[in-house]
């Protein structure tokens, strides 16, 4: 056949996750969803991890999905089955993202991919910044320089590139770790404003929609800073009850409990706790708030940051949630200083002036940024020039 009439076949791509669960966060959702739009240009998507309940929800739209088992020990992220998997299937695959850090699920791809002479991304999605190499005690950023130095240091090494979703984690990073690969990306990363339900359902909220709110969205984790924002909270409504504070997101159960005895110790009626949400119960919670807030401590990007400015609600963040630098200056992007905080939710969730004016911004100027099947293009375009089989 001609070579200028040759039809090419599609692009073949293997995800590797260290989680198949939404309720985790991570970079499932924004794979899911590029993985949908990517293959309507003509890439093909199959996601490899671990086992969970939601898997038969994913598997078929936007992906195959293959599960493994995980072993006894969750935090190794080792299974026996992943290097028999990836032996038995790799001849199907032009290449593989390797979405996790410090992870055995990582290493194990990694090493089969460089054995068969194909390459893979490794995409750390802020694993390696500062804050998560050295600012979560002695013992853990030991740990991690070790592991880096025997093993994780080679899968970076041996990448036909390393992803970054913004320039702050890109630098950042470097500053953390030694990475000799000079073949970093920032790649442009974007979620749908409409997202699928995940299976999981969840009590209604009664009287919901006719309550002002101020809503955080996301893992009930201390890297989100949640007791920092409920200090902040309690301390500038103090008698208050015009607005309550909504967390609502997915908790371990000792973490929450103690939050919930700072809520009761300081006498919070305006501060409600919900569960992980998804599909029409988040959009509902999301459209009806007043404000979206994201005091963390550190955050890559901030999915949840740009799920709340599609479904045009205002946002607070950190200036340590990196997507603040992508957006415009009205944009509220405060310090963690409790005194801020404190002003923020005295003064300014009040101001329907600024509401208006920041949801307007985000309409005309970061909503368009962030278009999925602008950023799918772009996407696909990247991955193109990495996988495609050189002729």
């Amino acid at each position: 056949m001609d070579e200028h009439t040759e039809e090419r076949r599609p692009l073949r791509i293997l995800h590797v996750l260290g989680s198949l669960d939404f309720k985790t966060g991570g970079p499932l959702r924004t794979t899911v969803e590029l993985a949908e739009q990517t293959a309507k240009l003509g890439l093909r998507h199959e996601i490899l991890g671990f086992r969970c309940d939601q898997t038969a929800e994913i598997d078929g739209k936007a992906a195959i999905v293959n599960s493994v088992r995980q072993s006894a020990i969750r935090s190794l992220g080792y299974s026996r089955d992943v290097s028999t998997w990836l032996e038995d299937n790799i001849s199907r695959f032009d290449g593989a993202i390797l979405h996790t850090s410090w992870l055995n699920i990582t290493y194990q791809a990694a090493r089969v991919f460089t054995k068969y002479r194909k390459p893979y991304v490794y995409f750390p999605h802020g694993m390696l910044d500062v804050w998560c190499v050295y600012r979560q005690g002695w013992l853990k950023a030991a740990k991690k320089l070790l592991y880096w130095k025997v093993i994780e240091e080679r899968i970076s090494d041996n990448a036909a590139a390393i992803f970054f979703t913004t320039e702050r984690e890109k630098v950042l990073s470097a500053k953390a770790l030694r990475i000799r690969n000079e073949r970093k990306w920032v790649v442009p990363y974007a979620v749908s404003p409409e997202r699928r339900g995940c299976g999981l359902e969840v009590e209604e909220l009664q009287g919901r929609a006719a309550k002002k709110y101020v809503l955080f969205l996301g893992r009930i984790h201390p890297k989100k800073n949640c007791e920092f924002l409920i200090r902040a909270w309690l301390m500038a409504q103090s008698g208050s009850e015009e607005y309550s504070l909504v967390l609502a997101g997915p908790a371990d159960a000792e973490y929450l409990a103690e939050l919930k005895e700072l809520v009761r110790m300081k006498g919070g009626r305006t501060v409600e706790f919900v569960d992980a949400v998804f599909g029409e119960e988040k959009r509902r919670l999301l459209a009806n708030a007043s404000w979206f807030v994201l005091p963390s401590l550190q955050e890559n990007f901030g999915v949840a940051v740009l799920e709340a400015i599609l479904a045009g609600v205002p946002v607070a963040i950190s200036d340590q949630v990196y997507i603040g630098d992508l957006l415009h200056p009205d944009s509220v992007i405060l310090p963690l200083e409790m005194d801020k905080w404190r002003k923020f939710f005295e003064n300014a969730i009040y101001d329907e002036g600024l509401r208006a004016r920041i949801i307007e911004r985000d309409r005309k100027e970061v909503m368009p940024r962030f278009d999925i099947g602008v950023v799918a293009q772009q996407y696909a375009r990247i991955l193109c020039e990495i996988f495609a089989p050189r002729r």
